[in-house]
């Protein structure tokens, strides 16, 4: 029982340490700089037909220029109608740069080889990746951009937000 109090105690201040930590990070705000970043946006999916028409229409209201960005779409052995559902948007909206790849598994990971499998097929210079499940802001790209221009980086880590009430009311 002492060692689940000390175990207990040590995970607490550890969490209490990141909470400060991020509380101490500055909040970025975009800026008008010019859209110079190309991105490549790796989205691994698998069964995500119920997902799959969120985030498309998320990706294509997004406000950076489609000569910009790519999206790469790897299909992890789909069983559903995954695949025609981006065929249907790709029907929609012609002009968009979007490719849909097979998973080429190597390793007991599927999504990590998605990722690779997109990567050796990426033509820009920045990797994003995001979750079939997920909604893209619609400053995304431009968000990234600014913070690259500003900063310099070359890694960055975006956050996730969850929302407590839109996990219990997909249930």
């Amino acid at each position: 029982m002492f060692i689940f109090i000390i175990i207990c105690i040590c995970y607490s201040v550890l969490m209490l340490m990141l909470l400060y930590g991020w509380k101490k990070t500055p909040e970025f705000s975009s800026e008008n700089s010019p859209t110079e970043i190309r991105f490549s946006i790796i989205v691994p999916f698998r069964n995500e037909a119920e997902n799959l028409p969120v985030l498309l229409s998320s990706l294509a209201r997004i406000n950076y220029p489609e000569s910009k960005y790519e999206i790469i779409l790897v299909n992890d052995e789909s069983e559903d109608i995954s695949v025609e559902i981006i065929e249907e948007f790709q029907k929609t909206y012609l002009g968009f740069n979007l490719k849909v790849l097979e998973n080429q598994r190597t390793s007991n990971s599927p999504k990590k080889d998605a990722i690779s499998t997109a990567i050796n097929s990426a033509e820009f210079e920045y990797i994003l990746t995001t979750d079939a499940d997920c909604n893209v802001p619609v400053n995304w790209l431009k968000s990234y951009n600014d913070f690259i221009l500003k900063t310099g980086n070359k890694l960055i880590a975006g956050p996730v937000a969850l929302s407590l009430f839109s996990r219990l009311s997909s249930n």
